[in-house]
């Protein structure tokens, strides 16, 4: 441990916080007189057994206010493993509930929820809150309103809104960043689309069976169909290749009002050979 956790040390704080006053109020539980410093294994204190924090390196300090049942500040000693944890009483003894964890290595562990404001499932509050299970939002309005804003070098580049009755995620598309070079060739979408044809697989993981496309062959007709992985599956930095079905869209929207058009042309010769057809049956 630190020459600051030694026992000599411990024993001049306690002392001195014996005899002084509450913080605030009369309330024991704000009082600085309501600690007791302690060294030693995290296997338990005071008699109460501390299973919250990981084992390993155990030896470290721990700070209990003076009710049994309080938080317990544990600052664990255990080289790269070096930690300051907030743990609290499971309500018979034990200290088996970790509130909070901070490590030297940056990393900060929640167990249950972190929480900003209350969530409402009735949009009563203002309220982010993520779990293990999910990442909630409310906001008090049903008008269109912002949830989450992405960010790069470049700026807001996406975002996710709400109404009254529906989510939209959605991708930076303002005029005023974009230069246009006119309308999108039919015959050249046309072309992506007979390339890339729709497919049949099975997931390899399960043998379920989808329709779809492979990433890494749409990427070859053109790159804004599908996202570059990294590594191979089995590589501890593998990123699968991915696929935004919305960039398929664009190319939809193209050639649509193409097709209608030449469908449009040719009905309407149909229609000009039918009528011929019958004034000459009619002659």
């Amino acid at each position: 441990m630190p020459s600051i956790f030694s026992a000599d040390w411990r024993n001049e704080v306690n002392a001195e916080l014996a005899g002084k006053q509450p913080l605030l109020g009369s309330s024991s539980s704000m009082a600085i007189a309501q600690a007791t410093i302690g060294t030693g294994a995290y296997g338990s204190y005071n008699g109460a057994p501390v299973s919250a924090l990981v084992p390993g390196s155990t030896f470290g300090a721990l700070i209990e206010g003076a009710s049994v049942g309080h938080l317990v500040l544990g600052i664990r000693d255990n080289d790269v493993n070096d930690s300051v944890s907030i743990v609290s009483c499971d309500g018979t003894g034990a200290y088996s509930r970790l509130v909070a964890a901070f490590r030297a290595s940056g990393v900060v562990v929640v167990p249950s929820t972190l929480m900003v404001g209350t969530v409402s499932t009735t949009g009563a509050s203002y309220g982010k809150d993520i779990s293990a299970t999910a990442i909630r939002s409310s906001r008090t309005e049903t008008s269109t309103v912002q949830h989450a804003q992405f960010y790069n070098p470049n700026g807001l580049v996406g975002s996710i809104h709400t109404n009254a009755s529906a989510t939209a995620y959605n991708t930076s598309s303002d005029d005023r960043l974009k230069d246009f070079l006119g309308t999108f060739d039919p015959v050249e979408a046309m072309a992506v689309i007979r390339a890339d044809p729709t497919c049949k697989f099975a997931w390899k993981v399960d043998g379920s069976v989808a329709v779809g496309w492979g990433a890494q062959s749409s990427y070859t007709i053109s790159p804004d169909l599908a996202s570059p992985g990294v590594g191979d599956p089995g590589d501890d930095d593998y990123i699968p290749w991915g696929m935004d079905l919305s960039k398929r869209t664009p190319y939809l929207w193209a050639v649509i009002p193409w097709l209608a058009d030449r469908l449009e042309a040719a009905e309407a010769k149909i229609a000009a050979l039918e009528a011929r057809i019958a004034a000459l049956e009619a002659a």
